[in-house]
């Protein structure tokens, strides 16, 4: 809270969030820090939920489960967490061997079964 503003004011970050889910640090659970145009720093939260909306177009609430989770701005999509991803990626390529398998155990059609239109 003291040398991170001033640490990124000099870089020239925009933006940065301040995130304590469990409350123990924080009054609100979820901050959003801008930059003003005089280097000072504007603390914002955006909705009735907590959560706060960046200007590069992502937001970020505190799900039901009490973790992070970052959201699609303009459509609200949920995207995946780490931990989700791998799952997900996993996932797809269990479906990918599958497939393969299938592929292989399926019998090309002959080119005399097949029928040329007129």
């Amino acid at each position: 809270m003291t040398n991170k503003p001033i640490l990124y004011a000099s870089l020239g970050v925009e933006e940065y969030i301040l995130a304590d889910v469990t409350g123990e640090l924080l009054t609100e659970r979820l901050l959003m820090l801008r930059r003003n145009a005089d280097g000072s720093w504007q603390a914002e939260q955006d909705a009735a939920d907590g959560g706060i909306t960046s200007r590069l177009e992502f937001r970020v609430i505190i799900d039901a489960d009490g973790q992070l989770r970052v959201l699609d701005a303009n459509t609200g999509r949920r995207y995946p967490r780490p931990s989700e991803a791998s799952d997900l990626a996993e996932r797809v390529d269990e479906l990918e061997a599958e497939l393969a398998r299938v592929r292989k155990q399926t019998p090309k059609p002959s080119k005399k079964s097949r029928k040329r239109k007129p």
